[in-house]
């Protein structure tokens, strides 16, 4: 009994192993990411904060948050009530906007759509 039991627990855990692999982001049923190196914030010509990249199935949800920039509360006045993305390829799903400050104690988040084919590339959210 504990032989079968034994040889049980290994097949599931080979077939979980080969499971993961099959189903991982680039692998064989999914060989197609969007790769994105970097993303940048940025409200006219300000640069608010860039951060690492990501990689997403094509078509996916990412939510990105700005949660450290020099002017939530350093600047006299900020009032974020859009966003817009480059590349356009990439879309907006949600926001938390809008986001008025000083005195805003929230984090900004924007959850993009990748796009629907294969990126790879840097991606820029601009407030206004």
């Amino acid at each position: 009994m504990e032989v079968l039991v034994g040889i049980l627990a290994v097949a599931v855990a080979v077939d979980a192993a080969l499971f993961v692999y099959v189903d991982r982001p680039g692998g064989p049923l999914h060989p197609v990411l969007d790769r994105v190196s970097s993303v940048t914030w940025t409200s006219g010509t300000t640069q608010l904060s860039t951060g690492p990249g990501f990689e997403a199935h094509p078509g996916s949800s990412v939510a990105l948050t700005l949660t450290d920039t020099n002017c939530f509360l350093g600047c006299p006045a900020i009032d974020f009530t859009s966003a817009s993305l480059t590349p356009s390829s990439f879309t907006i799903v949600n926001t938390s906007l809008p986001l008025i400050a000083p005195g805003a104690t929230e984090n900004l988040t924007v959850t993009v759509a990748t796009p629907p084919g294969s990126y790879s590339g840097p991606l820029s959210i601009e407030l206004s």
